[in-house]
């Protein structure tokens, strides 16, 4: 238990130097960095070495996948001592980010967001990734809406904004498959403790950070019928659709936003929320260094991004359920860590969604008495 293995070309290697794996919820691709040297791997030739630049490496935690990707960079350090490789790589998704769009790519029928990304991977002839829709109850485009991607656009850059019309994050698995989620109420299986003389602490450290300065106190959306600045014919103001409001921001604070496509009155609403919940996530984090992969290691499971956990951390005054933004595995000096990244709960769900959760939970409380 506890190995990190790689998989190059159907071998698997387990004697790599350094490894790093990083996935984090809300990006697109996930990333890796191995080191090996001629002492670690017997090779005294390094260009004899079995990985290459666009090598496939899949690689392990023990018996579960937590990386497919190709790799990105090699650079060789030599010395009289011998050799030091650095490897760079992110996910397979790298293909679907970097490339652009094999002509204009229109869609004329009523059409799921699903169906979008695979019409996209089919344009991009990429046929080794699935897309896996864990919201569910996500609205079809309708045949009103503009979704069409023009060859100008990468892949990514068109369903990404239509991931932001419909609020939800577009990112991988441990396979390398896209995912289209927002928040999750699953715990991870673990918990994260730092509390003054308690024996039961997992936590090596943690970082507190705050940073305020993309965040506003009014975002509003307007049409995109007319996208004027609207300091010249009062005729050439659009259309303000929608506005939410972070009190927790100086009213001097505004920000307009036009959206990618038509949006209606709802699809507004909803992108102004997400707006203020998802800058307001990435302004307030917490990292936390965990010793060991598993959230749970008598069950074997693994820390995951998008799960819930809860977290007791004394000398921050943190003592609530955080969002597990990112984690990054790391096996280095013969030390094995995860780096964790946590946000608020709440931090990527819609509002709608809350205020039903929220009255779900009220009705359910009154049926206790």
């Amino acid at each position: 238990m506890n190995k990190i293995y790689i998989e190059v070309d159907g071998v698997l290697y387990e004697n790599l130097l350094d490894i790093r794996v990083r996935m984090d919820m809300t990006e697109f691709c996930g990333t890796f960095s191995l080191s090996a040297t001629n002492e670690n791997t017997n090779i005294t030739d390094f260009s004899e070495f079995p990985i290459k630049p666009n090598s496939n490496i899949k690689i392990y935690i023990d018996e579960f996948p937590v990386m497919n990707g190709y790799v990105d960079t090699i650079s060789v350090d030599i010395n009289n001592d011998g050799y030091i490789l650095s490897i760079n790589g992110r996910d397979i998704t790298q293909d679907i980010l970097d490339s652009s769009l094999v002509g204009n790519v229109e869609f004329k029928n009523r059409i799921s967001f699903k169906k979008v990304i695979e019409r996209v991977l089919v344009n991009l002839g990429v046929t080794d990734i699935k897309v896996i829709d864990n919201v569910g109850d996500l609205n079809d485009f309708k045949t009103s809406e503009i979704i069409s991607g023009s060859v100008d656009e990468t892949g990514f850059d068109f369903i990404n904004k239509l991931a932001k019309k419909r609020q939800v994050l577009l990112s991988t698995n441990g396979e390398g498959n896209i995912t289209i989620s927002r928040s999750s109420t699953e715990g991870s299986g673990g918990e994260l403790r730092m509390i003054v003389g308690d024996s039961e602490n997992n936590v090596l450290s943690a970082i507190n950070n705050i940073d305020s300065v993309n965040r506003f106190n009014k975002y509003s959306i307007f049409s995109q019928d007319n996208p004027s600045s609207g300091f010249g014919d009062f005729d050439d103001v659009p259309s303000k659709l929608a506005t939410s409001t972070d009190a927790e921001i100086r009213v001097s604070r505004q920000i307009n936003i036009i959206p990618e496509n038509s949006s209606n009155v709802r699809d507004c609403k909803n992108r102004a929320t997400w707006e203020r919940n998802f800058r307001k996530a990435k302004a307030n984090t917490t990292a936390c260094t965990v010793k060991d992969f598993y959230a749970d290691t008598v069950n074997k499971i693994l820390w995951k991004n998008n799960k819930l956990v809860n977290t007791r951390i004394e000398p921050l005054g943190i003592y609530t359920d955080l969002l597990i933004k990112s984690v990054q595995f790391s096996q280095a000096n013969n030390e094995l860590i995860t780096n964790l990244e946590l946000v608020d709960k709440d931090a990527y769900t819609i509002e709608s969604k809350l205020e039903k959760l929220n009255i779900l939970q009220s009705k359910q409380k009154d049926n206790l008495f």
